[in-house]
């Protein structure tokens, strides 16, 4: 792998920054929590900017770190009774 750092990022060039890693500081688990919520945050400003209502996700109940990273971010975490999936909602 090239590990150069190039004028132009993109997503795969990030999530593969673990492996380039001096000493290997960071986790791939703490880059890909880290890259997941900088693209969450990244989402909402793109729905505001196009002026939608709301912002609507599934997840399953057992999906911890995606509703404790929604939740940091600004979304509001619904587990109706009974279902197996939690609603992540954001009002804009």
């Amino acid at each position: 792998m090239d590990c150069r750092l190039s004028k132009r990022k993109t997503f795969v060039e990030l999530s593969s920054l673990y492996w380039c890693w001096p000493e290997r500081r960071r986790s791939r688990k703490a880059i890909d929590k880290w890259l997941g919520t900088e693209l969450t945050k990244r989402l909402v400003q793109i729905a505001k900017h196009e002026k939608l209502g709301s912002l609507v996700a599934y997840t399953l109940r057992e999906n911890k770190d995606m509703q404790t990273m929604c939740k940091k971010v600004g979304f509001k975490v619904r587990t109706p009774v009974g279902e197996s999936e939690c609603v992540i909602e954001m009002e804009l």
